[in-house]
């Protein structure tokens, strides 16, 4: 994500993105892209995090984090190589098309309180 933002690449996509281990209260493990998805300017297009990780801790990390996480056609956050997790994201857009006439696609990265983290879009 550094190489692709020095790049001047707004929109990175990627199979699945890391998260929070399972065994995060024993290891304190959590995937490097957390840290690069909180405070790198982009949009990330996933399928959602890995399952084999903690789903309910890693989109507690991107909301802790300032990262709202969108679903494209899904209300779901997906696991991966499943379209259901049980869990919702923060916003649902119906389409791209809905979500590209939307803000939250333009590259108006700095919010009202100055922050400028990423945003995952999920599908």
């Amino acid at each position: 994500m550094r190489i692709a933002q020095f790049c001047g690449i707004k929109v990175f996509s990627t199979g699945g993105i890391g998260g929070v281990h399972k065994d995060f209260s024993a290891t304190g493990d959590i995937s490097a892209d957390m840290t690069a998805l909180a405070s790198i300017p982009m949009i990330v297009v996933c399928a959602g995090a890995k399952s084999i990780l903690d789903l309910p801790r890693t989109l507690e990390f991107l909301e802790t984090a300032g990262c709202p996480v969108i679903g494209i056609g899904t209300n779901e956050f997906p696991a991966f190589h499943s379209r259901s997790s049980g869990l919702a994201v923060d916003f649902a857009a119906k389409s791209l098309l809905k979500l590209q006439k939307s803000r939250t696609i333009t590259g108006d990265w700095e919010e009202p309180d100055g922050s400028s983290g990423g945003r995952s879009r999920a599908n």
